[in-house]
């Protein structure tokens, strides 16, 4: 036979349950109410962080990028293939009486090689690209120099040619045409 202090116990615990279950659909409703736009203003600043990061790699990139290019040796070039566009005489490489060897050349033309990856992997803008090289790959292609040197060595340099698409098809005003 059922003792009285179980029978008791028993529906303390049935009200405890009862009370239980109101408190936890009451929950429930707190919870769907509020945690589902929460979730969305979480999964929103997420976002936000994941673009915020980009951008801050791509600045990151653009700096490297700039130190890379801009670097001694190149300007050097640089300066060549401007004073050339100015008065069509001065020269690049020391077998066509200018100061620089081929390897220098090599290096200078591989660098855009690495910009165009880092622009292709979407590390670099194409407002970065533009405003930071697109003069130097236009100025680079129409040395005459420079073209024959490239001709002579069509394996390689794919990188400039494939910005210098990228500078001709832009529609920014930061991409410069010569």
């Amino acid at each position: 036979m059922p003792n009285k202090s179980n029978l008791r116990t028993g529906s303390r615990l049935k009200g405890w349950w009862r009370f239980r279950n109101e408190t936890l659909e009451r929950a429930a409703f707190i919870v769907a109410i509020v945690g589902f736009p929460l979730l969305v203003i979480s999964t929103c600043a997420v976002l936000y962080q994941f673009i915020e990061v980009r951008h801050i790699a791509s600045s990151q990139n653009h700096i490297l990028l700039s130190n890379l290019f801009f670097r001694d040796a190149n300007t050097a070039v640089i300066d060549a293939i401007e004073i050339n566009a100015i008065d069509g005489k001065k020269q690049i490489l020391r077998k066509h009486g200018g100061e620089y060897t081929d390897t220098r050349l090599d290096n200078y033309l591989g660098d855009f090689d690495i910009i165009d990856q880092v622009y292709k992997e979407g590390l670099l803008t194409e407002d970065e690209l533009c405003r930071s090289f697109s003069y130097y790959v236009t100025a680079t292609l129409k040395n005459e120099e420079v073209k024959q040197y490239m001709a002579k060595n069509p394996d390689y340099f794919d990188g400039i040619k494939e910005l210098k698409a990228v500078v001709d098809k832009s529609k920014k005003k930061s991409c410069h045409s010569l």
